[in-house]
């Protein structure tokens, strides 16, 4: 290997790491003035109690109680604080050298979290996948997908995510590494994700865990998928569960008091208690959600979208109809992606209302399009597979090149543009598209459009040699511009830059409190004098909520 190719491989991880800050440049860069707000319950709620965390600690005060909301409530296990966060502590640094904290520079905080999520994925797929091409191409493509960029309006659920491709790779390292040393080291990397996991402040995100972490262990328990994915022919059991059960209790003894005492207060919150099945399903998800997720994104519901370019989903369909992997390894993907899509869709599942009447605290939970945030590692895994089958098909002779392969590509894209053409003609429009997306009224049939152009450079790609860095470049760059225009402006809106950094003096605040009178507003914690007694939906003490009704 030539010097300037390994200098290159090193410097792979920190441009990994920085492809969602150019990516989502425009969340982070003001242009003429104004710059893109991430809106809905960005400011409304996290930013407001990042600032009050961040004053407080700052003045060496860690806050336990909220009292300017609901005529209080607890702050340290509020999970929209993320008081615990490990991250908060270089944030805390930044607040006292910036002098305050602004908007923008929670949406820079964002925006790190798919950063950290990106560089997981490369780390964890790069051991399981020696082609560091498809490696990069598949992270490019799942760091920014539709899922990500959606909720880049929930802080706290892009910071939670962000750790689960860290402790894949974890389990990994335990898993195949042949010395205890290594091992021990991706156990440290297990503590470490966990606690983060944990601390992010998106308990939902941390429910679902169960359903993409134990599908991974069985992977390296079942001997062929082990073989196959892992060329792990035996395990070291001994040292497995050493390494686990030390990382787990150390894991567990900092994060269960937290998550345990978390439960506590949202099982008081009002509609939170479980046993509610209309507020469990109060949001929809279907098959259709998922037809339009994965070829034109209208169609579906965002809280659950996860759209990721139509040349991605062409590389993955040929791959699972002509790649050489064995037959059980692509009902693996196929089957834990389909029991995933099978839960979101609530009512129409007999599954979820089995979950939902026996499986501890999932009656608690609503909204679980969401619970597709998992199915990105998962595509991830998948993709870069594909993409290494991809690179295998142009290495084929061009004789062997124009056979059935080409056909069955051609008869895959005209399956998906049939769909898509069905979609949009019908106008098949999901309530958010056309209510608060609206924005994008105009845009459908660009979906189609770059779809097109992508399928059109991989035939060409499959027909024609071509550098496979070349190949590579150009298949980002096509992928990117199919998500780029809706993905990078979901609930967003432009306003004029603000440079304000708060700074407020907490103590000082709660004590002219005293002098202010209160006031009742549909609004969350209070930032100056006038401490708020009122409520949202779904939200605070249930009993609260009694006491103002009566």
């Amino acid at each position: 290997m030539k010097l300037s190719e390994i200098k290159f491989k090193r410097l792979l991880p920190v441009l990994i790491f920085c492809w969602p800050f150019v990516y989502l440049f425009h969340l982070i860069f003001p242009v003429n003035g104004q710059y893109t707000a991430i809106g809905n319950d960005f400011g409304f709620l996290y930013y407001k109690y990042k600032v009050y965390l961040l004053a407080s600690l700052s003045q060496f005060h860690f806050p336990l109680w909220s009292p300017s909301e609901s005529a209080g409530f607890p702050f340290y296990i509020n999970p929209f604080t993320q008081a615990f966060y490990p991250l908060n502590l270089p944030l805390l640094l930044f607040y006292k050298m910036a002098g305050g904290y602004a908007l923008l520079d929670h949406q820079v905080f964002t925006v790190l979290g798919v950063a950290i999520f990106a560089l997981g994925l490369f780390f964890w797929l790069r051991l399981i996948n020696s082609n560091i091409r498809a490696v990069v191409f598949s992270v490019m493509i799942i760091s920014v997908s539709f899922k990500m960029t959606e909720i880049l309006r929930f802080p706290n659920a892009v910071h939670t995510a962000a750790w689960y491709p860290w402790i894949l790779y974890a389990i990994t390292k335990i898993f195949i590494s042949d010395s205890w040393k290594k091992s021990s080291l991706g156990g440290i990397v297990f503590v470490l994700s966990a606690i983060c996991l944990c601390t992010g402040g998106y308990p939902y995100y941390i429910y679902y865990t169960q359903f993409l972490f134990v599908p991974y262990f069985l992977a390296f328990l079942i001997k062929p998928l082990r073989t196959q994915f892992f060329a792990l022919e035996s395990v070291n059991w001994k040292k497995v569960i050493c390494v686990f059960a030390v990382a787990g209790i150390l894991a567990g003894s900092f994060c269960l008091p937290h998550l345990l005492e978390t439960k506590s207060l949202v099982s008081q919150a009002t509609d939170r208690s479980g046993r509610d099945f209309a507020y469990s399903t109060s949001y929809e998800f279907t098959f259709s959600d998922t037809l339009g997720s994965l070829v034109f994104p209208p169609t579906a519901q965002s809280e659950g979208w996860y759209f990721f370019s139509i040349g991605g989903l062409i590389l993955i369909v040929l791959y699972l109809l002509k790649g050489k992997t064995k037959l059980w390894g692509k009902l693996f993907f196929v089957i834990w992606i389909a029991i995933i899509s099978y839960i979101s869709y609530q009512k129409e599942s007999y599954l979820f209302k089995f979950l939902w009447n026996y499986w501890p605290g999932f009656s608690s939970l609503r909204a679980w399009g969401r619970m597709n945030i998992i199915l990105l590692p998962v595509f991830a895994w998948l993709l870069s597979y594909a993409y290494r089958f991809f690179e295998d098909l142009m290495d084929r002779p061009a004789k062997n090149k124009k056979n059935h392969v080409i056909a069955v590509l051609i008869l895959i894209y005209a399956a998906i543009f049939v769909v898509q053409h069905y979609l949009y003609t019908s106008r098949l429009y999901d309530f958010y598209w056309m209510k608060y997306l609206k924005y994008f009224a105009g845009y459908e049939n660009k979906f189609i459009i770059t779809g097109a152009i992508s399928f059109a450079f991989i035939l060409f790609f499959l027909i024609k040699t071509m550098p496979k860095n070349l190949v590579v470049a150009t298949m980002v760059l096509l992928c990117a511009i199919e998500m780029f225009y809706v993905g990078t402006h979901t609930w967003t809106s432009k306003l004029p830059v603000d440079k304000t950094r708060l700074c407020p003096d907490i103590a000082k605040i709660d004590m002219a409190s005293f002098s202010a009178q209160r006031v009742f507003e549909y609004d969350t914690l209070k930032l100056d004098e006038k401490f708020n007694t009122g409520t949202i939906r779904n939200w605070y003490y249930q009993r609260y909520i009694d006491f103002l009704k009566n």
